[in-house]
């Protein structure tokens, strides 16, 4: 899956793909979360979601975007 950027964003060439990631477990989400932000910029802290998962959005050292999902 792929997303373009959050409504209200400013469009920028070269980001404006994130790759979706999608979890089996609250453990994995969390391990990607923190390491693809450890060198990189958290743009969505990890967090629950409306939508009954856990998500977060990062930007990893590389300028590529993540979005990370786990449905529970």
């Amino acid at each position: 899956m792929v997303s373009d950027t959050f409504p209200g964003n400013p469009l920028e060439v070269g980001t404006n793909i994130s790759l979706v990631l999608e979890c089996e477990s609250e453990s994995e989400i969390q391990h990607l979360y923190e390491t693809l932000r450890e060198n990189g910029t958290t743009l969505m802290e990890l967090q629950d979601t409306f939508w009954g998962a856990r998500f977060a959005k990062v930007k990893d050292c590389f300028g590529v975007h993540w979005d990370l999902n786990y449905t529970k």
